[in-house]
């Protein structure tokens, strides 16, 4: 038996995370947790001081180093924080955390969402991409559609996974680098919506097998994801939506990327 892998994962205090940590540990993963309050690590994610309070108690606890980084902290909000903790909160979690990966089967997962397949603000995402915090947070601010926001902030990080993981940094170095994108997830806020609310949302946002998925299933996919097992899987943004992401999203995936390299191929 190889020796137990410690998993450092944010937002561990309810939810999504909170299943994480129960099922990695079930499995005999030593798991630190990092959450606002009452976690192995308290750190808020939307400020550098958050940042640097995770990557400082990481370090203390860890000093052999780490092999697995679930990025699960987010807001669900309709302001800049969608920004700062969904995306720059996120990518400074894996930044921070990257040097401290063991070079035995190092695995990292972010959480995102099937919200990247809505309108965002193209402006605030290539802002986040620069890795401008303060000139996102700005637009962010001054959006007129502040419904976008989180949206954007999760596009974002599902964009900067994209570019990100075939780099040497992170497949060079042997690290696969994922995401996992849910559709509704059961919490109790969802539970309480009245029928009709419950009826539309099941239109508008589609979830064909076996409707809502709970915290405990998303939590069964990012520890595959973890695992040292997952030996090829890199770069991808996996939906966790029961197939609505086929209903709401276009049938021919790959068009763009012949389009591409057609382009390409014509330039040279």
């Amino acid at each position: 038996m190889g020796a137990q892998r410690t998993a450092v994962v944010t937002g561990s205090g309810r939810g999504i995370g909170k299943a994480t940590v129960e099922l990695l540990q079930a499995h005999g993963v030593n798991v630190i947790g990092v959450d606002l309050a009452g976690a192995d690590i308290n750190a808020d994610l939307s400020t550098l001081e958050g940042r640097e309070a995770l990557e400082a108690g990481v370090r203390e606890r860890c000093p052999a180093g780490i092999d697995v980084i679930v990025a699960n902290a987010g807001v669900l909000t309709d302001d800049e924080l969608s920004i700062q903790v969904n995306y720059f909160g996120a990518v400074e979690t894996l930044e921070r955390l990257r040097p401290m990966l063991r070079s035995d089967a190092p695995r990292v997962v972010v959480v995102a969402s099937r919200s990247v397949l809505k309108p965002v603000d193209h402006a605030i995402v290539e802002a986040c991409l620069d890795g401008d915090e303060a000139r996102a947070v700005a637009l962010a601010q001054q959006t007129g559609s502040p419904h976008l926001l989180y949206a954007t902030g999760k596009r974002a990080i599902a964009r900067w996974i994209r570019r990100n993981a075939g780099l040497p940094a992170w497949a060079g170095a042997g690290i696969a680098l994922n995401g996992v994108a849910p559709g509704a997830v059961l919490t109790p806020m969802i539970a309480q919506r009245d029928p009709a609310e419950q009826a539309r949302l099941a239109v508008e946002r589609p979830m064909p097998l076996g409707g809502m998925a709970t915290a405990e299933e998303v939590a069964a996919l990012i520890d595959f994801l973890a695992d040292a097992k997952n030996s090829k899987i890199a770069g991808q943004l996996i939906f966790i939506d029961g197939g609505g992401e086929t209903l709401m999203g276009q049938e021919d995936i790959w068009e763009a990327m012949v389009n591409k390299q057609a382009s390409t191929a014509t330039a040279n």
